[in-house]
């Protein structure tokens, strides 16, 4: 039995290449906050209300993620993280995005001595 050898993709190639991204690209910004991949569009609609859902477990909702949204955990994640920053996106779900940015901000804090 051969093996073939294939090249294991690494977490930039997730990034940079793929559908997901090429889909998601707009021209520069002249706002230095808000990613290239700033494209708001019904996918992302559905990523936020997806978000908006109460998971028990984190493997019960990476489940779901996959087989409701169509995509990996990871690129879901990495979405996640884009649409903080994107202004339409506060503006669709404004309590989703500061949700998500109250727990950036709570990880980022350091701990008063």
């Amino acid at each position: 039995m051969s093996v073939e050898s294939e090249a294991i993709p690494t977490l930039d190639d997730a990034v940079t290449s793929g559908p997901e991204v090429s889909e998601c690209q707009t021209e520069k910004s002249d706002q230095k906050d808000i990613p290239e991949a700033a494209h708001f569009d019904a996918r992302d609609k559905s990523i936020l209300d997806f978000e908006a859902k109460y998971w028990k477990k984190t493997a019960v909702k990476e489940r779901a993620i996959v087989e409701e949204l169509g995509i990996s955990p990871l690129e879901y994640y990495q979405r996640l993280s884009v649409l903080v920053k994107v202004p339409a996106a506060a503006h669709y779900a404004p309590h989703v995005v500061g949700k998500l940015l109250e727990f950036r901000r709570a990880r980022t804090r350091k701990p008063m001595i």
